[in-house]
């Protein structure tokens, strides 16, 4: 992918985040502060311009993501399939260690989407309840926080995800953590 592909990319994603946060001043929907869910938010949607909002919602902040990263992920394996298949052709790499390899990054990238789509499912499926109930009474009003805090979850989880699962990514969270590669962590508990 081109540094033009990436930086457009990256562009795109920033542009939709300040455009579908102004929604409230172009009237898509209407911002209020929650009674017991301890923020503000998009009101119970009455029109169908605010039930659009939710579903919007919906197609744009859950599936489409989701769909991005099956893409690249699924770009990302092939490309590592072909990294291990020239690097078992001009060295000694054994056959049986070039698939346990992709074995390991393919079962990653599944737990990043699976984590993706478990902890940002609750507050679409919550966002879709609210646009669909004819009552918004309906929906019990402690499922905004819960629906919140599983996508505040979602920020966390990648890095535990990296961490549990690179040998790699967890010598580099010790540099960063600790400043440089040599420290370990039973010289730093003796202390």
């Amino acid at each position: 992918m081109s540094t033009g592909v990436i930086c457009t990319m990256i562009a795109f994603a920033w542009l939709w985040s300040v455009i579908y946060n102004l929604a409230p001043i172009y009237g898509w929907t209407k911002v209020a502060y929650k009674l017991g869910a301890t923020q503000c938010g998009p009101i119970m949607p009455k029109t169908p311009l605010e039930k659009s909002h939710s579903y919007c919602n919906t197609l744009i902040n859950l599936i489409t993501p989701i769909v991005v990263m099956i893409f690249c992920n699924v770009r990302i394996f092939r490309a590592v399939g072909q990294h291990l298949t020239r690097m078992r052709q001009t060295s000694n790499m054994d056959f049986k260690n070039t698939v346990l390899q992709q074995r390991r990054i393919t079962i990653t990238l599944v737990i990043v989407i699976v984590c993706f789509f478990l902890c940002w499912t609750p507050y679409t499926v919550y966002s879709c309840m609210i646009a669909l109930s004819r009552d918004p009474k309906w929906v019990p009003l402690i499922l905004n926080p819960i629906s919140y805090w599983f996508g505040y979850i979602n920020s966390a989880c990648n890095p535990v995800i990296y961490a549990l699962r690179s040998p790699s990514f967890r010598q580099g969270y010790k540099e960063i953590l600790f400043g440089h590669s040599e420290v370990s962590t039973g010289m730093l508990l003796c202390k």
